[in-house]
């Protein structure tokens, strides 16, 4: 029983690390490219700028509550491995009662953008309830987690600069117009956003990013011998 708790936590904490991996820089993403993102792939027909812009600003909330999301599709399996489905099923109506109630607030002072934030602040909220109520049952080391996740907000920050900067430096020297312009202003500062926020990861050495280089250099090197 002990090895299987050992086990449980361990896998908990590189969940949680994996996740916030994953979703705090896809979050910068959305709301830092919302708008030439959802420009490029909807604005067409008669889905014109208005429309692009207030898609961009219900995807701006909505990314908000990204990591609460992550968390709140992983997090159960937990509270079924403990066979604590029943915790589960009042949790779960408490948030659903939430959400409701904050939607209905919310749309009504601040219309459909206020239901995307009243979605994120019920993933966040539903998240850190099961968050909480696991360290019950798990074992969570707050301050490694903490670390982790303070040091992947700073490589995510200097994406954002970079991604943000590249991307309006792109369109200052564009002359031209068209899908391919504005495809190649979303991905170059993607790619050089992301080799910023790799290198970051790995000079202060978040271990989640560093076991993830080291599995792709695995399929890489395996490849490249097999061929």
């Amino acid at each position: 029983v002990r090895e299987d708790h050992e086990r449980i936590s361990y896998l908990f904490h590189n969940l949680i690390k994996g996740l916030a991996a994953v979703a705090l820089p896809a979050t910068v993403v959305f709301i830092a490219l919302g708008l030439p993102i959802v420009h490029l792939v909807f604005e067409r027909g008669s889905f014109d700028a208005n429309s692009t812009g207030m898609t961009s600003q219900a995807l701006t909330y909505y990314a908000i509550g990204l990591s609460g999301q992550a968390c709140v599709s992983s997090l159960p399996r937990f509270y079924q491995a403990f066979k604590r489905n029943d915790l589960l099923l009042r949790i779960g109506g408490f948030v659903i009662i939430f959400n409701v109630s904050m939607m209905l607030l919310l749309s009504h002072f601040f219309g459909f953008v206020g239901i995307a934030g009243a979605a994120s602040a019920t993933a966040l909220l539903h998240s850190a309830i099961l968050f909480s109520k696991l360290r019950t049952y798990i074992k969570i080391k707050h301050r490694d987690l903490a670390q982790t996740i303070l040091k992947i907000s700073i490589a995510s920050l200097a994406f954002c600069g970079i991604l943000v900067m590249s991307h309006r430096w792109l369109r200052g020297i564009s002359s031209t117009s068209g899908i391919l312009q504005e495809s190649v202003e979303i991905i170059f500062p993607l790619l050089l956003g992301g080799a910023a926020y790799i290198l970051g990861c790995r000079a202060m050495r978040v271990d989640v990013v560093m076991t993830f280089i080291g599995w792709m250099r695995k399929i890489v090197f395996a490849r490249g011998g097999a061929a």
